[in-house]
């Protein structure tokens, strides 16, 4: 199972042992997080995302005007009032004298009263200088320095237009050597345009340096986006490009060149949607969130954005799904839009406020509301059932027939996290479409894996045990969306294991008997034995066990079981539009064997807690002696911060009683936070002794139970989450809980209340070999932005910190040798003349803090 969770819920017990279930939704997609990061490109050090959703790309202050310096634009006059305290100077008439106005590169100078007058040249392009003014009396004279800087105002500029492909990628750069001093600081401005894209990116090569260039990635829309980049100098004069990107995105024809229908049903093995069909990939796309969807594969509008963060803002626009460009001016006669939707699923159900909005772009380009789907659109369901999906279609008026049209579909919630969700199937666009029958027999979804207790288990527990533990039985959920009956033939079902490329068996999946037959719109939800009966005759599992327990397995450290399903029937529609309908006739599941045991399929849908001081246990079985090295445990992303909470974990061998054979006290949970991690999302906890030494925990074969008890006094929300995978509902009989004054353990079936069937996330490591435990540091950011140019340096060594004042710095400067050559008060500008040609280490501490930062400086054109 591929995709994140998205309900917590939250368990506990009264004194009676009654339980309270509340469910909550969590706020974040751990799937979408690794999906980008695992195919976006590595941003520059440095980058953070703005913080406004309606900003894509890293703001910056710029404020480059210094205090104590007086500013000038060009062809501009200011007065400076010189303030000369003129006490014990003597009585009588005194003179104000500018001493080195004469030849300065700003302008015109004069002495107005007791100010300093300064007309700056038209022409100037940007100049820094110190005027001196005198002021003279009977007992003396007195002075003052005034710091100016003469500039031009800031320019526009206008590069050509940029085109490039959907989803391409541009270099952009702006010209920097137009500025009359060095490039100082540099942002974006998201402009103000007609663009309907929300998924583009731009951002600069590099945030170790200023940089005068930047990327720009392209969203799916069509159309010109435009994008102004501010580069600033040391005068700080700003100058403004003025950036254009033009967007290319063919048009879908329909009707044209055999074309009649344009369909998704969202089948693909991909958490985004169709990059040719969709010009956005906000919904995600999964096959575990429906509950007996149309077929396999849905989209899930939730309150998530494309990289699996909460949208924010409250109630509003969350997820959208637009369509490409389509051409329907070929098309005469009706045209139907057509669509399945099942309110929650496994995930919390829409409230009254919430809705999915359905859109229609007329040829003027503007979006018309069509239809408006509510939860009461659909029959009200009985507590703990799941409503079923409902088919809805809808008319396509004639005045949408134009060469551009496009529809949207766009739910509103509160936007932060993946509650009160739809669950949208099988959208099509057609003449047929009023009707919801096609020609397609679809799986609905995976197979399970081929063992009968366990998802993954040490191939070591297996051997010896494979009558007990390799399952004779499959599971297989189809349906026939064709308006008239249908033969399934042909069909397959096989086995085979990845690493050796061994097979085991390939067989009919529906047999020759009446099973292969398909009444119209029948839904079938069928577990075969494998061992025979009328299906499987003769039967394939005597030589499928017999291959199990043979050597041919011993040798990889790892082993990938999968299991497939699939269908060749010619009868399904195959005409241009339709390719999820051959698309969707193969599902897999793939069963690992590993150093682990594990109930949940690697995804989880809720999650449990425990109060203070409660417990709650999972029992599992070794099939021979073994050692206990580590325990795996899945702690979901939710609203509080839990990761103060702590926990004790326990591990009882043979019986679950108050004794535990082994217990790590407070211990807390931790997020392996980088989403790349192998173990997607599992944190693993060695076992260790008090003084942090491991104690493997040695495991006679028999029953073993792993379990948590709360430790930290919590209330709901604030208690430890746990995850809980609800595709695998058998992993409840064997979890088990204890209230704190309780004098006995209860299995969950056994406390009374409706708790959600599934399978705890917990997974003990065993093994001779002891696992790396779970690596939580993230590259430390840096404590604060510090500008350093011109690097390499041959004179003057330009120090701009984004924050604070200069006062509020130390600096150090380090040779190549490691010895500090310099140290003091940071300044706007170091001269590094003074020291020898090559590397320096540069050194910048905040006063009273911990907060530093480093630069490497090269230092160079000395003699």
């Amino acid at each position: 199972m591929k995709h994140l969770l998205y309900l917590i819920l939250f368990l506990s017990v009264s004194a009676a042992l009654q339980a309270q279930i509340t469910e909550m939704p969590l706020q974040g997609n751990r799937v979408l997080q690794r999906y980008y990061a695992e195919r976006n490109v590595p941003m520059p050090v440095g980058w953070q995302p703005s913080q406004n959703p309606e900003f894509r790309g890293p703001g910056r202050a710029c404020m480059l005007e210094q205090a104590g310096k007086t500013y000038i634009n060009a062809g501009e006059t200011r007065y400076i009032n010189t303030n000369i305290d003129t006490s014990g100077l003597g009585g009588g008439p005194g003179q104000f004298t500018c001493l080195n106005c004469d030849g300065n590169p700003i302008g015109e100078t004069a002495i107005v009263d007791d100010s300093l007058m300064i007309t700056a040249d038209a022409g100037l392009l940007g100049a820094e200088y110190s005027f001196t003014v005198e002021y003279c009396a009977t007992e003396g004279c007195r002075s003052l320095t005034f710091a100016v800087v003469g500039r031009r105002k800031g320019q526009h500029y206008f590069p050509p237009v940029i085109e490039l492909p959907s989803e391409g990628r541009a270099l952009a750069e702006g010209q920097a050597s137009l500025l009359p001093g060095p490039l100082a600081c540099n942002k974006f401005i998201d402009a103000a345009d007609q663009y309907e894209g929300r998924e583009q990116r731009f951002y600069f090569t590099t945030y170790v340096d200023v940089d005068s260039s930047f990327y720009y990635d392209a969203s799916r829309y069509a159309g010109v986006d435009s994008v102004y980049l501010v580069l600033c100098d040391t005068f700080a004069i700003c100058d403004t490009f003025h950036f254009a990107f033009d967007i290319q995105r063919d048009t879908i024809k329909l009707s044209v060149g055999g074309r009649e229908t344009f369909m998704d049903d969202f089948s693909q093995d991909s958490p985004i949607s169709d990059e040719a069909l969709w010009l956005e990939s906000e919904a995600y796309v999964n096959r575990h969130f429906a509950v007996n969807p149309p077929s396999i594969g849905v989209a899930t509008f939730d309150g998530l954005d494309p990289q699996g963060r909460p949208y924010g803002g409250g109630l509003g626009p969350a997820d959208r799904l637009t369509s490409t460009y389509l051409d329907l001016t070929s098309f005469s006669g009706d045209l139907f839009l057509s669509f399945w939707v099942q309110p929650g699923g496994l995930g919390e159900r829409p409230r009254s406020q919430d809705k999915l909005v359905l859109e229609y772009k007329d040829f003027n380009g503007d979006w018309d509301e069509f239809i408006v789907i509510v939860k009461d659109s659909f029959p009200a369901a009985a507590p703990g059932e799941t409503p079923p999906f409902r088919f809805f279609s809808f008319p396509i008026p004639s005045l949408y027939k134009h060469n551009a049209f496009q529809f949207r579909l766009t739910n509103y919630n509160d936007r932060n996290g993946i509650n009160n969700i739809w669950q949208v199937d099988y959208i099509r666009l057609s003449r047929f479409a009023a009707d919801s029958a096609i020609a397609d027999i679809t799986f609905t979804g995976p197979p399970r894996s081929i063992l009968g207790n366990y998802r993954s288990m040490p191939w070591r527990h297996f051997e010896g045990a494979e009558d007990d533990e390799l399952s004779p039985f499959i599971e297989v959920n189809a349906r026939n969306l064709s308006p008239g009956d249908r033969n399934a033939e042909p069909s397959f079902v096989r086995v085979e294991e990845q690493a050796t490329g061994i097979e085991l068996f390939n067989v009919s999946l529906f047999g020759s008997g009446l099973e292969r037959n398909f009444t119209a719109g029948q839904f079938k939800q069928r577990i075969y034995d494998l061992r025979g009966g009328p299906l499987f005759t003769p039967t394939p599992y005597n030589g499928y066990l017999n291959q199990m327990k043979s050597d041919a397995f011993d040798a990889p450290e790892q082993l990938f079981f999968m299991m497939e399903y699939s269908l060749e029937n010619s009868s399904q529609q195959q005409s241009p539009g339709y390719e999820s309908v051959l698309r969707n006739d193969q599902v897999k599941s793939v069963t690992l064997f590993d150093n682990y045991f594990a109930y949940d399929d690697g995804t989880a849908e809720s999650a449990l807690v425990a109060q203070e001081d409660d417990q709650i246990a999972i029992k599992f079985t070794s099939t021979i002696d073994d050692t206990l090295r580590a325990i795996r445990m899945h702690f979901p992303h939710m609203i509080s911060n839990v990761s103060n909470q702590e926990f004790n974990l326990k591990v009882w061998v043979g019986q679950l009683d108050d004794e535990p054979e082994f217990v790590m006290n407070f211990l807390r949970p931790l997020y392996p936070d980088q989403v790349l991690d192998t173990l997607q999302g599992f944190t693993t906890y060695l076992l260790e002794d008090i003084n942090g030494n491991l104690a493997p925990l040695y495991l006679p074969a028999g029953d073993f139970y792993i379990g948590w008890e709360q430790l930290t006094n919590c209330n709901f929300t604030d208690c430890i989450p746990f995850g809980l995978d609800k595709n695998t509902p058998a992993g409840q009989a064997l979890s088990y809980f204890k209230q704190q004054n309780a004098s006995e353990w209860r299995a969950f079936s056994e406390l009374g209340v409706p708790i959600p069937q599934g399978a705890l996330m917990v997974r003990p490591v065993v093994g001779s070999e002891t696992p790396v435990p779970t690596a939580t540091d993230e590259p430390a950011p840096e404590a604060f932005q510090l500008k350093v140019f011109p690097n390499p340096a041959q004179g003057m060594l330009n120090l701009l910190p984004a924050e604070g004042h200069y006062s509020d710095y130390q600096i150090e400067l380090y040779n190549s040798l490691g010895q500090l050559i310099y140290q003091g008060a940071l300044q706007p500008q170091l001269d590094v003349s003074q020291f020898e040609n090559g590397l320096y280490l540069l050194r910048v501490a905040q006063a009273g803090t911990d907060r530093w930062v480093q630069r490497r400086v090269v230092v160079m054109g000395r003699e």
